[in-house]
């Protein structure tokens, strides 16, 4: 790279042009995941137990916009030189942190995208036993993938902080879970997609279990989108790391910066897949969407006037009505 085009990818304004696409991300990342959690909980007929991962999914998606993007966006503004850089303790504080928080964001993403998938093929090979699968085996099995997940981020961000020249090797780490995670989906939804094909052909006259049938089989659809989607998000990302660590090439930065809003796009596009594809939760979102804009509405109206009348030792607050001001005007005076 010359000196010219260094000079114009290091100006302040065009950090700022990439701060301004990344914080519009993060927004668009934190309503849309916002509005996902909420219609999920209020409603009790889209409450169900698969879905607790969905929403497992959206809380995870939701932290991506709140915590490694706002300080991606300030790593951003530091290279392009927009804002003044801090003290060296306080920028590797922020550049570890970011660290951290992106590969914990990221692998539980990720490795709920693949409990999704082992979900399904529960639910499709083994009906009876996902049916008897408790609530609280959903629970502990989420709590687990977070603790895991914060366990491996852990470890990597401490490896790159104090064994530099282990960080290729560091960089494996989170890698191979991600390479883990994407051979039991495409597994998982093999073994999905072909109990599907073999079941439709038992099902002639038996109008019921094939309306069962059709709707399990479109949810899994659903999620195959999702997990594709995200799927298509990450890799190239996962091949921008495999030059950074495994060859000598300089990545340009322009590159980068497209190649992380299409990364960060993966916590971004679930909610409008699902309002695609689900009628019950589109229902749901519109509703929630329109009760949203009234209550703005009404915020913004100009609330009533507030009248005081002193009679004597007698104050009424709020509004007065004919009748009593009337009453009050009849009162007779002392002389």
């Amino acid at each position: 790279m010359n000196g010219s085009n260094s000079t114009v990818l290091r100006n302040p304004s065009v950090g700022l042009l990439w701060c301004s696409a990344f914080s519009f991300q993060a927004i668009g990342i934190l309503v849309s995941n916002c509005m996902t959690i909420v219609t999920f909980g209020l409603n009790k007929h889209l409450r169900k137990r698969s879905v607790y991962l969905l929403i497992n999914l959206s809380i995870a998606d939701f932290l991506v916009g709140i915590l490694p993007l706002p300080l991606y966006i300030y790593i951003v503004g530091l290279h392009y030189s927009t804002w003044s850089k801090p003290s060296p303790r306080v920028h590797v504080i922020i550049y570890h942190g970011y660290h951290y928080l992106d590969i914990f964001t990221g692998l539980t993403s990720i490795m709920n995208l693949a409990l999704i998938s082992l979900e399904r093929m529960l639910a499709t090979v083994w009906p009876l036993r996902h049916r008897v699968t408790t609530s609280r085996a959903y629970v502990s099995i989420i709590i687990s993938t977070w603790i895991f997940a914060a366990m491996v981020a852990a470890v990597t961000t401490y490896i790159n902080g104090f064994f530099e020249d282990h960080a290729v090797y560091a960089a494996w780490v989170p890698f191979s879970f991600l390479l883990s995670s994407l051979f039991l989906i495409i597994i998982s939804y093999s073994v999905v997609f072909a109990n599907f094909k073999l079941c439709s052909q038992r099902m002639a006259g038996k109008n019921r279990v094939r309306q069962n049938h059709y709707q399990n089989k479109k949810l899994a659809k659903t999620l195959l989108i999702v997990s594709a989607a995200s799927i298509l998000a990450w890799f190239p990302f996962a091949i921008i790391n495999g030059i950074h660590y495994y060859t000598y090439l300089h990545i340009n930065e322009t590159a980068l910066n497209v190649i992380k809003l299409l990364h960060y796009m993966n916590s971004l596009i679930n909610t409008f897949i699902y309002a695609s594809r689900m009628p019950e939760f589109r229902a749901a979102l519109f509703r929630l969407t329109c009760k949203c804009c009234r209550l703005g509405q009404n915020s913004m109206t100009k609330p009533p006037s507030i009248h005081m009348i002193d009679t004597r030792n007698n104050i009424v607050y709020g509004r007065v009505q004919d009748s009593t001001v009337k009453n009050l005007s009849n009162t007779p005076t002392s002389t």
